[in-house]
């Protein structure tokens, strides 16, 4: 019992992320030896020891028994973790101006006062949204959302704020408890999902769900038992419903969906009601189900809203991927993350130029000079943040001619541009076998083709470096692309090149280290003794070293 309180105490202390397996070890040892229980003798009394009492409580009520130190554990949470909670969800230190004594006086009311507030949950969240410490992505001078324009980042629910998360989970288990008559647990759970729902939610159900990672439950029961728990906490269903949808779809752009059959489910259920006519009772069976997951997708991810609306119109072209709003602030951001160093104005008419570009408004000469002076050359595939939405995204639901815009304008720029898009080669073929009829939908949600030792994959990069080379971008950014990408499919071009000996002034003046990663490709490839014959003079004397006796 010592060790599983020294971890839950490391979880407070905020030394480790919560885990659910802390607590499944915590009900083992008690329903093993239910002594270990009695809280009277765990010789300590804090946020995680009071989290502890109340998860054997629930456990206790779940499985319809009591022990014999129930009452003990019902005096070890009788003053509930409420008091460091309110210090780390508003901690004067880490704001950026001094918080008004009284707003805090206020707050620490609401949270901490077993009896009637002074002010409701409404005034208290806009209190604290405009005193905690945001969390958001920042470069240089600007602030870029973590999540969406509609749910903030605090620095309060940070994977490591042990006091607030410990508070939120036994708020949300207290509640539950016949014999806890404290407010303040339901008080405190309302606030939190109120400020932040879906981090509320995903906490209890790291406790709740057993395969927490997969979101899989043992079976139909236990999945409904879940979903009525939350509900019963007081969430509206919709806020589940978001969570739930989430979940099922995955956390990252650019892997498989967790769940392939919800998801669908729910492609589906947006085409119907998306493309019926008034009254439709097929529609109508789906609507209120639609309604309210329309309702929450403003607040999900930006980046798993996008995936959706994406995947949505590859379900049925009926669904057209109209969200221009959403393209404008990413080139926004796209404007303003990666903006050269030295570039202080202009930024915003870059981005709006750039929608006018991709939907073929102003040519490629009106644009590139602008763009050229305040974009910095070292871009990247994406924000920090994998909930934040990319280009890439965008890119995958043009259609040709905005494609290949985009495409004329990042790859005559740098080498490095490549790697806005890189990551959705695969999948962007994909996305064409589609549209053509040659491939399901649900072959890339269940497989997005990222393998690049795949020969799936070298078909795509094959489509891909084709296309780009009609397109007459520049030759050297993509030659310095293919080296590095560094596929088979990569080096057979690149070999294809040198054969013709029209590029070679290009090979011999990239960088030394681009110089050898291609040697080392070009080793392996068929006739590599001919076409490594053109580096015997190559300027770098490792390099000619190399060459030389790999020719002897």
């Amino acid at each position: 019992m010592k060790d599983i309180i020294q971890k839950f105490e490391r979880h407070e202390l905020g030394y480790r992320r919560f885990s659910s397996e802390t607590c499944k070890d915590l009900i083992s040892i008690v329903s093993e030896a239910p002594a270990a229980g009695r809280a009277s003798k765990w010789g300590a009394n804090s946020a995680a020891t009071k989290l502890m009492a109340v998860i054997i409580l629930n456990n206790d009520q779940k499985q319809g028994a009591s022990c014999a130190y129930t009452n003990d554990l019902y005096d070890h949470i009788a003053e509930g973790p409420w008091e460091a909670a309110f210090q780390k969800l508003v901690e004067e230190g880490k704001c950026s101006d001094p918080v008004d004594a009284t707003l805090l006086a206020t707050v620490k009311d609401y949270i901490c006062n077993p009896g009637e507030p002074s002010t409701s949950k409404k005034e208290i969240v806009d209190i604290l949204n405009q005193i905690m410490p945001l969390d958001e992505v920042s470069r240089y001078d600007y602030t870029f959302p973590r999540f969406s324009q509609k749910q903030k980042s605090y620095l309060a629910f940070s994977p490591y704020n042990g006091p607030v998360i410990l508070a939120t989970i036994f708020s949300f288990f207290a509640q539950k408890l016949p014999q806890y008559n404290d407010p303040r647990a339901q008080r405190f759970w309302d606030l939190i999902v109120a400020i932040a729902p879906h981090w509320a939610i995903n906490l209890v159900t790291k406790v709740l769900v057993e395969d927490y990672h997969n979101f899989k439950f043992k079976d139909h029961t236990d999945q409904e038992n879940y979903f009525q728990s939350i509900k019963d906490s007081g969430v509206d269903a919709h806020l589940l419903l978001g969570y739930q949808f989430s979940r099922f779809q995955g956390k990252f752009t650019y892997h498989k969906i967790i769940n392939v059959g919800e998801y669908q489910q729910w492609l589906q259920a947006f085409s119907i009601v998306n493309n019926s006519s008034e009254g439709d009772p097929m529609a109508m069976v789906y609507k209120e189900r639609v309604d309210a997951l329309k309702q929450v997708l403003p607040h999900l991810d930006d980046s798993n809203r996008i995936r959706f609306y994406h995947d949505l119109a590859m379900f049925n072209p009926t669904n057209v991927f109209d969200h221009d709003d959403e393209l404008e602030r990413c080139l926004r951001y796209f404007v303003y993350y990666f903006k050269a160093y030295e570039a202080t104005s202009g930024l915003e008419e870059l981005s709006a130029q750039m929608m006018k570009y991709i939907k073929g408004e102003i040519s490629y000469t009106d644009i590139e000079p602008q763009f050229s002076s305040l974009i910095s050359e070292d871009l990247e595939s994406r924000f920090p943040e994998w909930s934040m939405m990319s280009l890439a995204q965008f890119y995958m639901a043009m259609d040709k001619e905005q494609q290949d815009r985009l495409l004329i304008l990042l790859l005559n720029h740098s080498a490095k541009a490549y790697a806005v898009i890189s990551d959705v080669i695969g999948m962007a073929y994909q996305d064409d076998l589609i549209r053509e009829g040659e491939l399901e939908l649900i072959s890339r949600l269940e497989n997005p083709l990222t393998d690049k030792q795949s020969e799936a994959y070298c078909k795509a990069q094959a489509t891909f470096i084709q296309r780009v080379d009609k397109l007459g971008v520049n030759q050297e950014f993509l030659i310095t692309f293919c080296i590095k990408n560094a596929t088979q499919t990569d080096a057979d071009y690149l070999a294809k090149l040198l054969r013709t000996g029209l590029f070679i002034d290009i090979f011999t003046k990239l960088d030394t280290d681009i110089r050898e990663k291609l040697i080392k490709l070009l080793e392996k490839q068929a006739e590599n003794k001919q076409l490594l014959k053109l580096f015997i003079n190559d300027p770098s004397p490792k390099l000619r070293d190399r060459v030389a006796e790999f020719l002897s």
